[in-house]
C-alpha cells in the first residue's frame, strides 16, 4: 500500500453474498441491516443509532445499552492501531449457538504491512418479510 494513503481508514466490501443482496430490501441504504454493516466497515457504532427504533432490543439490550456496547467493542479494536487499520467483509459461520448460520463477519488488518489482527461477527436475525428482528455477537466464529 502507497505510504501517502496508509493511515486512512479504508472501509471494503468484499462479500460475494453482499451481491445478491443488493437487490433485496436488506442491503437498501435505509435498512437497520445495511446500517450495521456500515457501522462495522467504520468501526463506528454512532451510525447505526438513527436506523435503531428506540423500543427494539438487540442483544437482549435496550437501544443505548447496544449502542454503548458495540462502540465499546470497536473502540477496543481500534485501540491498539488507532490510524492504520481497516476491516472488510469475510465470510463466517456460527460453530456453537447456530452451527452453519451464516454471519454477518468481519476481518481487521491493521499496521503498516496490514496483518490480519482480529475478526468478528454477528448474527443478523431477520423476519420474514427481511427486517431486521434482532443482532447479537457470534463467539464461535468458523471460516468458510
Amino acid at each position: 500500500m502507497p505510504e501517502n494513503i496508509s493511515n486512512q481508514h479504508l472501509v471494503l466490501i468484499q462479500n460475494p453474498s453482499d451481491q445478491v443482496l443488493a437487490g433485496s430490501d436488506l442491503l437498501q441504504p435505509d435498512t437497520l441491516y445495511s446500517q450495521f454493516i456500515r457501522a462495522a466497515l467504520n468501526l463506528d457504532a454512532s451510525l447505526l443509532e438513527p436506523y435503531i427504533p428506540e423500543d427494539m432490543q438487540l442483544q437482549d439490550m435496550d437501544k443505548y445499552p447496544f449502542l454503548a456496547f458495540l462502540a465499546d467493542f470497536f473502540r477496543a479494536i481500534e485501540q491498539p492501531h488507532p490510524e492504520d487499520w481497516r476491516v472488510e467483509r469475510a465470510e463466517f459461520r456460527c460453530g456453537f449457538c447456530h452451527p452453519g448460520a451464516a454471519l454477518a463477519g468481519f476481518e481487521v488488518f491493521a499496521g503498516k504491512e496490514w496483518m490480519p489482527y482480529t475478526r468478528f461477527g454477528f448474527m443478523m436475525e431477520t423476519d420474514a418479510n427481511g427486517s431486521t428482528r434482532d443482532i447479537y455477537m457470534c463467539k464461535a466464529l468458523c471460516k468458510d
